[in-house]
């Protein structure tokens, strides 16, 4: 059988397929080679498999948010194979770990000029990816393309060839024993939802209605400390404040700032409670009308008043004309207001649509827009907000 060595982006493949990746390999061939490259947060999410597995790691340094660090070790990890080939080749004595085929797990398509250097020192080259993420060049690269499906539709994970020994007399019967309780794990594992929402507006939903559960069970109100003691339990929020390297009372102000507020009571102590004072708003202009009519009738009052009486009232309206000067200032906070109704008319949540608007002001031009929507919400939902965002701007031309 060929030796097989299995190279995986964990930036790029969820750690979900890591069964069928390796169920395939062992179908192949020999496995004398399992590396991962990534950075710390990607192999953080791939601890389970890399410990189930044995993998080696191969932690990467990303001084920028869109370096591919990564990318570039997993070509010198490839390159490195091809070198103890060459050498093996060359010398005529086969060593035991010289790779006959190469297994690179990744939807990346920059991978595709490795493929071919790969193939023309006759190393074959299997790809696995999702085929709704790859470019169809990367197939076509490869001596043999296999998509990643669904983790419903996977197999289990089938034990290694050496876990199977002659068992004695004396373990064959206990052995039906522990079989029920194997199978009812497996079947637990099943059962279990995702550990996080792949999105970064799925995990909001939730970190936004764990903590509204959270207040409700407390009163409406908790400290900061407490709050983020509760969080700490949940994958989502350890995810999403992890990616948005912010510090977690910045990070609860910028991401949840319109439906949490953070505020001191009279010794000091601060306290997280859920914003109310939408509703108060919509009551304080029916209450404004009320106090000017009540004093409406105490100015005609006035010109009862002896003859010097009616000058003071001139004077008053006169300092009173420049109060309406302070009304243009609300002006620039309601084009924001129109933009986010907008967007939820047409089926947005309230937070992917402020951050949409904050997203479309903090943009030189379309193309950056493009990229930040999809960094943002993943690929299919940042080209629909993109998608929803040209609609809009050509209703109101």
């Amino acid at each position: 059988m060929p030796n097989i060595a299995i190279l995986i982006d964990a930036e790029n493949v969820d750690p979900v397929f890591a069964s069928q990746i390796f169920n395939y390999a062992q179908d192949q061939g020999v496995l004398v080679k399992k590396e991962i490259y990534g950075a710390g947060i990607a192999l953080n999410e791939w601890s389970d498999p890399i410990l189930q597995y044995a993998i080696h790691m191969n932690m990467t340094l990303r001084p920028s948010r869109f370096k591919n660090s990564s990318d570039i070790a997993l070509v010198i990890g490839a390159m490195d194979l091809l070198a103890q080939r060459t050498v093996a080749a060359a010398t005529g004595e086969k060593q035991a770990d010289t790779v006959d085929a190469v297994i690179i797990a990744s939807s990346d398509s920059d991978f595709s000029a490795l493929a071919v250097r790969l193939r023309s020192a006759g190393i074959d080259v299997i790809g696995m990816g999702n085929p709704e993420k790859t470019n169809p060049m990367w197939p076509k690269a490869c001596s043999e393309f296999v998509p990643l499906h669904a983790v419903a539709a996977l197999p289990e994970p089938r034990p290694e060839p050496k876990a199977v020994p002659a068992p004695a007399p004396a373990p064959r019967r206990a052995a039906p024993k522990a079989e029920p309780e194997k199978t009812s794990k497996k079947e637990q594992k099943r059962e279990k939802p995702p550990r996080f929402n792949p999105t970064h507006s799925g995990r909001i939903a939730v970190i936004k209605r764990f903590i509204a559960d959270h207040l409700a069970a407390h009163q409406g109100r908790v400290q900061p400390a407490a709050l983020f003691a509760a969080l700490a339990d949940l994958q989502d929020y350890k995810i999403d404040q992890q990616r948005s390297k912010r510090k977690p009372l910045d990070y609860l102000a910028r991401q949840f700032g319109d439906a949490f507020k953070v505020e001191e009571d009279e010794s000091g102590v601060s306290w997280v409670t859920q914003v109310t004072a939408a509703p108060e708003k919509a009551e304080a202009p029916e209450d404004a009308p009320a106090q000017e009519t009540q004093e409406a009738p105490r100015e005609e009052e006035a010109p009862e008043a002896p003859a010097p009486a009616p000058a003071e009232p001139a004077r008053e309206e006169a300092v009173r004309q420049p109060e309406p000067e302070p009304q243009p200032e609300p002006a620039p906070a309601a084009s924001e207001p129109d933009h986010l109704a907008l967007f939820m008319n047409a089926g947005v949540e309230e937070a992917a649509a402020r951050q949409i608007i904050s997203i479309c002001q903090g943009s030189a031009n379309k193309r950056v827009v493009y990229n930040k929507l999809r960094k943002a919400f993943g690929d299919e939902d940042g080209r629909r907000y993109y998608q929803l965002i040209k609609d809009l701007a050509k209703e109101q031309a």
